[in-house]
């Protein structure tokens, strides 16, 4: 006689955002005005977190809040931006452009300069 181990249920305790689809779909929602949003999985009502659990990455005077669905472990993201806060973004991604075309200059301009300092380096 064998004895097997009942079937354990193991439940997901991390937390995993909506895909975009469904953050679509919430922000629709929140747009509406209507109801509180509901989950597009389980159509559970979203829970509103008072902090974001992105608040790290979010841009300076951007204000955000998670919305939960406690059913499905899955939130979603929403931030406010201000004019500031825009702006800010805005100026990275300048910087972020210019740096990017400034290195691909170099490299075009002297396209072999890295192998010449491999060989310096064997020699």
């Amino acid at each position: 006689m064998s004895h097997h181990a009942p079937a354990r249920r193991f439940r997901c305790y991390t937390w995993r955002a909506f895909e975009r689809r469904d953050g679509c779909h919430i922000e629709a929602e929140i747009e509406c005005g209507g109801a509180a949003p509901c989950c597009p999985g389980c159509g559970a009502i979203l829970e509103a977190r008072s902090t974001t659990r992105f608040a790290r990455s979010l841009p300076l005077d951007a204000n955000g809040y998670d919305l939960d669905c406690r059913g499905c472990r899955r939130f979603w993201c929403v931030v406010r931006h201000t004019s500031r806060s825009i702006r800010l973004l805005r100026m990275r991604r300048l910087a972020a452009a210019v740096r990017a075309v400034r290195y691909s200059r170099a490299d075009a301009e002297r396209p072999f300069a890295g192998e010449q300092r491999r060989i310096a380096a064997v020699a």
